[in-house]
């Protein structure tokens, strides 16, 4: 078959489905700069549209109506436009989010609406629900029409689907729109008459204007379509409308398709079919990629950050920091790996890039992960799933030769290209730095419980512990991990340990051990050994205590690793850094609210429990009193409970009293 084209219909950035038969195209692009019932229109939003897809208003178009007609204006500009096109066999028409399913053997259950829900579009989508070029081309083969599956309106709690309109979104859909809207139908093709009725009575409806159909069908179908419109726009007085009640033709263009389709299947002869429908439930700005190229032809630096919508604020902090030092020599290419950081939270991140050799990119990498590799994803304490996205550097970045990796929690004192351009041989899989934290560790005599040395040795198995190195900061030698493809031993490894307490750091460790190019201690400075550790000169080999002291006081990377940062304690060492970078952006503010915020709420839980202890502080005092008598009176075990009663209430007297104190205290200062 020759000549399909299948226009995806966007309004805002969305995750693009694009390929030789999907067109993505820009819905409403002559409405730059004016509201639209989402939000004001931003230059960010238009520059991406205008650069990942065509728009609906080039030639013969209605783009200015796209606010009243929604999609139609791209049906409007198909039918105006064939040629632009190449003038396909075949037109169709999806929706970002809304799709028709090719594959006949999916058979899982649909919703009320009809829809069967996805969560995101990547190759596992593609793949199930049989959008690859090559099967679409073959279900369409042969066929004159394609439609979405008809829904039962009666599952949506109405008899008939004249019924659906009066009650499918009251006080937006006025149901004498609809019915001046019939009366021109009649008027203009009164062999209507009988599928308008038999279609207003049926309990089956075909909504979304989802179809594909030969060219000289829809030819005839768009010519009646808008002939129907143009009358019904001088007669519907939108004027007093709000932005969702004036899309009113929008929504009965729905309603005429299907009276269009009930009289179009009294024609014999011709082949047509029902396919499923899918729903994507995020659509978030992401570019659906097969391969993720360098942003700049020449002196790129990549630098590549993992990062959850709970830590934008220093992610901004961080990514403004490289370029406070950059260079104009070189161009600088971040790209961030996520899985819920909002179109609203990238617009403020992008906004920080202010040169045109700095380059932000945004990559949902949950699209390229299954839910049986993210189970295999062992998390502790304040890590997040975001620590892991690392491990799929290799994979994603394969036409870059080297990558930087840095965490978000640290800023920069130097500019990111020299280490960049430290050289890797095909000895080296990356370049690190040695966690001076983990030689603390393993080098402290006075350990209680738990023993690192045993732990680096025995469960991970490595050689010599004083080779560890802090994953907060490396430098990803891209060849040479693709070709010992890597990534399979990251999670043949995953899988080995279990459970590992670093999380990502230690399966790192463990694959590349021996195979790691060591780089100055100032590249990543990580501050949190003193406030670990107050006897931290006295644990460290004086060779290493040297050069970390060195390193603390010309750092080129301040990573604020562990869970003490900088927002959270001002006052400890290297933390001046961090602030001084911070108040330079937008996220100054909201770093120091969020976690004032965070402070009255815990004061406020505090305090809920403390006036819980003072109100019940009698009743406390009384069962003081009697298991201190009960203890004193019983033997044997009895006598062991109720001692241990008595301390319990007793450490409830003392916490109140002491609370009594430091309040009076206050007080009368």
């Amino acid at each position: 078959m020759s000549g399909l084209k299948i226009l995806v219909s966007y309004h805002k950035p969305s995750t693009l489905l694009k390929n030789s038969i999907f067109v993505p195209i820009h819905l409403g692009r002559s409405l730059v700069g004016k509201v639209s019932k989402d939000e004001t229109d931003e230059i960010f939003d238009n520059e991406w549209m205008s650069s990942n897809m065509i728009g609906d208003n080039t030639g013969d178009n209605i783009s200015h109506k796209n606010r009243e007609l929604c999609e139609l204006t791209a049906v409007y500009w198909a039918w105006k436009n064939l040629n632009r096109l190449d003038n396909p066999d075949y037109i169709g028409f999806m929706h970002y989010r809304r799709h028709l399913c090719f594959n006949s053997n999916c058979e899982e259950n649909v919703d009320n609406a009809g829809l069967i829900y996805s969560q995101f579009i990547n190759d596992e989508y593609i793949h199930k629900y049989g959008l690859s070029e090559k099967n679409i081309n073959a279900v369409v083969k042969g066929k004159d029409i394609i439609v979405g599956e008809k829904i039962d309106v009666t599952r949506l709690g109405n008899n008939t689907n004249y019924d659906h309109y009066c009650n499918a979104v009251p006080g937006i859909l006025h149901i004498e729109d609809y019915e001046s809207v019939l009366k021109i139908v009649e008027r203009l093709y009164p062999e209507y008459s009988y599928s308008i009725r038999e279609y207003n009575s049926s309990r089956y409806a075909y909504f979304a204007n989802i179809f594909i159909m030969k060219k000289e069908i829809f030819v005839k179908y768009a010519d009646w379509l808008f002939s129907i419109i143009s009358e019904a726009e001088k007669v519907i007085d939108l004027s007093n409308y709000n932005i969702q009640e004036v899309r009113a033709l929008a929504y009965i263009s729905e309603w005429l398709f299907g009276i269009w389709y009930t009289q179009f299947k009294k024609n014999k002869g011709y082949n047509h079919l029902e396919l499923k429908r899918t729903f994507i439930h995020d659509t978030n700005y992401n570019v659906y990629l097969n391969k993720i190229l360098p942003a700049f032809k020449n002196n790129n630096v990549p630098i590549v950050m993992s990062c959850d919508k709970n830590y934008v604020n220093y992610l901004g902090v961080a990514i403004s920091s490289i370029f406070k030092h950059s260079d104009k020599l070189h161009n600088y290419d971040i790209l961030i790996l996520h899985n819920d950081i909002s179109l609203t939270q990238q617009k403020e991140i992008l906004s920080i890039s202010n040169s045109s050799n700095h380059s932000i990119r945004f990559i949902k990498i949950a699209n390229l992960l299954s839910h049986e590799i993210q189970q295999k994803f062992f998390l502790i304490g304040h890590f997040s799933h975001a620590v892991y996205y690392r491990l799929f550097i290799p994979q994603l970045f394969e036409y870059y030769d080297k990558v930087i990796y840095i965490d978000t929690d640290l800023v920069l004192n130097k500019d990111i290209s020299e280490l960049y351009n430290t050289e890797l041989s095909t000895e080296f899989l990356l370049a690190a730095v040695k966690d001076i934290d983990m030689i603390r560790l393993t080098t402290t005599k006075e350990q209680q419980n738990f023993s690192w040395s045993h732990y680096v040795s025995s469960t991970l198995k490595l050689h010599n512990v004083r080779n560890y190195f802090n994953s907060g900061v490396l430098l990803f030698n891209i060849k040479q991990m693709i070709a010992e493809n890597t990534i399979r031993a990251f999670f043949d490894t995953l899988e080995r340990v279990g459970s590992p307490i670093l999380v990502d750091q230690d399966i790192l460790n463990i694959v590349c051990e021996n195979r790691v190019k060591f780089i100055d201690t100032r590249w990543n400075v990580t501050y949190q050994t003193p406030i670990c550790d107050k006897n931290w000169k006295n644990n460290l080999p004086c060779y290493v205590l040297n050069d970390y002291i060195q390193a603390r006081n010309d750092p080129y990377i301040i990573h604020y690793a562990g869970c003490i940062k900088p927002w959270q304690d001002p006052s400890n060492g290297l933390t001046s850094y961090f602030w001084l970078n911070a108040r330079d952006t937008i996220f100054y503010e909201r770093i120091l609210y969020q976690n004032l915020e965070n402070k009255v709420k815990a004061n406020e839980v505090k305090a809920k429990i403390t006036l819980k202890e003072l109100m019940s502080y009698r009743d406390t005092r009384a069962k003081y009193f009697y298991y201190k008598v009960l203890s004193k009176i019983v033997w044997g075990k009895k006598r062991k409970r109720y001692k241990e009663k008595r301390n319990m209430f007793r450490e409830k007297i003392s916490r109140v009293r002491k609370l009594l104190k430091e309040t009076v205290s206050f007080y009368t200062k």
